[in-house]
Parts: structure tokens; C-alpha cells; sequence
């Protein structure tokens, strides 16, 4: 009788721990489509804010050229550099953008990346080379939005000193 006690309790810590792992297998797989969500959502939204200021600093610069454009037939120079600053405002979060999403991609596919057992601990991570490459993509993003916000700055001033010639001339 005793040994019939004990045999079915350890078919029931047995039972218990399948279930623990099934359940630990379930929430493993919901972080991995959660993770996958909040990368196109990364990419859709949290750096749109760049694109939106260098497009509109860009927009401001073509309605200077369109209203006064014989008095910036003198200071092409001046009038390409600040172009040239606000053009690769606009280009640098669009490629931020890119590489935001792929590292988000490869830390959700190095979270994927797992072992599932039915031992405790029931899911195993393992780090592999995606999650440098991930980790290097994220600081080019963040570099690239970085150098973005500078080349506004740089356009805009460039932008100021133009219209300071103008108003000189």
C-alpha cells in the first residue's frame, strides 16, 4: 500500500512538471509573437519623429528657393551644403529604421532561440552570434538617429547663415 502512495505521487510530481513545462513552453512562445509585434512597431513609429522634422526642414528650404531665387543664385554653395545636410537628415532615420527593425528581428530570433525541455529549468536560453549582431544593428541605429538630429542641426545653421546673407544683401 505505502509503495503504491509513493509510486503515484511521483506520477503526479511527474504529471505536475509536464504540465509546469507545457505551460512554461506556451509563455515562451506568447513572449516570442510579442516580441515580433513591438519590432513592427518600433520600426512603424518610434522613429518616424526624424523623418517628419528633416521633411519639414526641407520643405522650409524649398519654399526659400521658390520665393527668392535670383538672390540665391549667389550663394549655390552655401544653399547645396544645406541641402546636402537636410537630405541626409531625412536618409539617416529611414536607414535607422531598417537597422532597428533587423536587430529587433534577430533578438526576437535569438529569444526563439531555446531549449525546451521537461526538467527544470523547462526553457533554456541560449546567446549566440544573432544576439551580437543585434546588439551591433541597435547601436547603428541609434547612431544613425543621432547623426540625423546633428545634420539638422548643422542644415539649420547653414539655413540661418544663408538667410543672414540675404537679408545683408
Amino acid at each position: 500500500m505505502h509503495e503504491e502512495l509513493v509510486a503515484n505521487m511521483a506520477l503526479t510530481t511527474q504529471q505536475q512538471d509536464f504540465e509546469l513545462a507545457k505551460a512554461a513552453h506556451e509563455r515562451h512562445g506568447n513572449t516570442v509573437i510579442s516580441l515580433l509585434q513591438h519590432t513592427i512597431s518600433l520600426g512603424l513609429v518610434a522613429l518616424s519623429a526624424p523623418l517628419v522634422i528633416n521633411g519639414g526642414a526641407l520643405a522650409a528650404l524649398l519654399h526659400v528657393l521658390t520665393e527668392a531665387p535670383n538672390a540665391l543664385q549667389y550663394h549655390q554653395g552655401r544653399l547645396s551644403l544645406v541641402f546636402g545636410y537636410l537630405l541626409s537628415g531625412l536618409i539617416a532615420p529611414g536607414l535607422a529604421a531598417g537597422a532597428a527593425y533587423f536587430s529587433q528581428a534577430l533578438f526576437t530570433e535569438d529569444w526563439g532561440c531555446a531549449e525546451f525541455c521537461f526538467e527544470r529549468p523547462f526553457v533554456r536560453h541560449r546567446r549566440g552570434r544573432k544576439y551580437f549582431c543585434a546588439c551591433v544593428l541597435k547601436w547603428v541605429s541609434v547612431a544613425l538617429v543621432a547623426s540625423s538630429y546633428i545634420s539638422l542641426a548643422l542644415g539649420c545653421n547653414q539655413f540661418w547663415r544663408l538667410l543672414l546673407k540675404l537679408a545683408a544683401s
